[in-house]
């Protein structure tokens, strides 16, 4: 991890402006975050996401429960991971995995089984989550990092879902006149 002063010479160094201390916004009051996101309860079945998904086109659904506690995101990554043999770790260690030779009657079967299954299977370990005071520059690093749907939380312990940013809302907004 960068120390403080590191990241400040590097803001200073690209003329960017130097705000690190204090460097939250109010992420619900600047506008950026979706309020009233497409989202998904968790005893649907992985299905119900991919069609709202495939439909809709967001690139994963937050999954709440009955309280509207935030659990996961259900994502279009993860439900393809259902169709994989190799998986997660394994996958990365290999160099290639060009020996395994799957066609598509068995990616359909595999991914058919997990469509009626709970869509908490289904959940994405990757995607991060903001409290509504994140600031901007931790918001685009995580877009950076491709994560095109990022929620955010009220705080740790409720993790009540405030809303989502997603890059295509964040890009629109960045491309309003001040």
């Amino acid at each position: 991890m960068l120390a403080f002063s590191t990241m400040r010479a590097a803001a200073e160094a690209h003329g960017g402006d130097v705000a690190l201390e204090g460097a939250g916004v109010d992420l619900v009051q600047s506008g950026l975050i979706d309020r009233t996101p497409r989202t998904i309860r968790d005893d649907r079945p992985v299905g119900a996401a991919l069609d709202a998904m495939l439909d809709a086109a967001p690139s994963g659904l937050p999954v709440i429960d009955a309280a509207g506690r935030y659990l996961g995101a259900c994502t279009l990554r993860s439900v393809t991971s259902l169709c994989l043999l190799v998986k997660g770790e394994t996958a990365a260690l290999m160099s290639s995995l060009g020996f395994l030779r799957e066609d598509l009657a068995r990616l359909r079967q595999r991914l058919g089984t997990a469509l009626d299954g709970p869509v908490v299977a289904a959940l994405d370990p990757y995607v991060p989550v903001l409290r509504p005071n994140a600031s901007l520059a931790e918001l685009f690093f995580l877009y950076y990092r491709n994560n095109p749907l990022v929620p955010v939380v009220d705080d740790a312990q409720a993790r009540r879902l405030v809303g989502t940013v997603t890059w295509d809302r964040a890009l629109r907004l960045l491309r309003e006149p001040a």
